[in-house]
């Protein structure tokens, strides 16, 4: 994949109208209706479509440039709470509350994590939702572009340390990979992505190759 325009030229309005044409406005799929039942990991973990029970949730990729004028993402360290999810590597964000549409849901969220307060004019628009094969839960996917670094209080109740991905990683093929992985008496290979010490595999991998996807195509 070629980044280079995306890397030197984000800043420019007109890129960024782009990823938003690119993005546009993805309608969810509905989820009301029960599926018939198919065996575990028939679609790969995050490419099905969602179970009927499956709740609600929202994240938000956040493109943002530092004092560098270097252009990253936050991914969040899940704090060790005992959850499927604990010490995981995610995006900000999480289920949408009473009344609450999944774009505030995703920018709330984003908030109460990582600090950083992202306004709506930010997000350019969604990237298709994932399903969550382990806590059972259908994700809404928003993209934000902000052109300075946010303030970042992470809650330590929820993170354990925020990750500051360069958006360059994602085109760098040799940062990708694969391990085994065992759960509830399955195996299979799980596709990851690499930075420094830590191991970027799940839902947070798969998200990460949609975007990158749309970054080429924006070029």
């Amino acid at each position: 994949m070629k980044s280079t325009r995306f890397m030197n030229e984000i800043s420019d309005r007109a890129w960024i109208q782009q990823l938003r044409d690119q993005l546009g406005d993805v309608v969810p799929n509905s989820y009301q209706t029960p599926r018939p039942v198919t065996p575990g990991l028939t679609y790969g973990r995050h490419a099905g479509p969602p179970k009927f029970d499956a709740r609600q949730a929202s994240v938000l990729l956040l493109c943002y440039q530092d004092s560098d004028a270097q252009w990253k993402i936050p991914l969040v360290v899940r704090a060790q709470s005992g959850d499927v999810h604990s010490g995981q590597i995610a995006f900000p964000g999480g289920r949408l509350e009473a009344d609450e549409t999944p774009q505030q849901a995703a920018l709330r969220e984003c908030a109460e994590e990582t600090g950083a307060i992202v306004q709506s004019e930010m997000v350019q628009g969604q990237l298709n939702p994932t399903f969550v094969y382990a806590s059972r839960h259908w994700v809404h996917v928003f993209v934000a572009v902000c052109q300075e670094e946010p303030a970042w209080i992470p809650c330590e109740r929820e993170v354990d340390c925020l990750i500051h991905l360069p958006v360059s990683a994602v085109f760098e093929e040799q940062r990708f990979s694969s391990f085994l992985m065992e759960r509830n008496n399955l195996k299979f290979p799980a596709p990851s992505l690499e930075w420094e010490s830590h191991q970027i595999w799940g839902a947070t991998r798969h998200i990460l190759s949609d975007f990158a996807e749309i970054l080429a195509n924006s070029e």
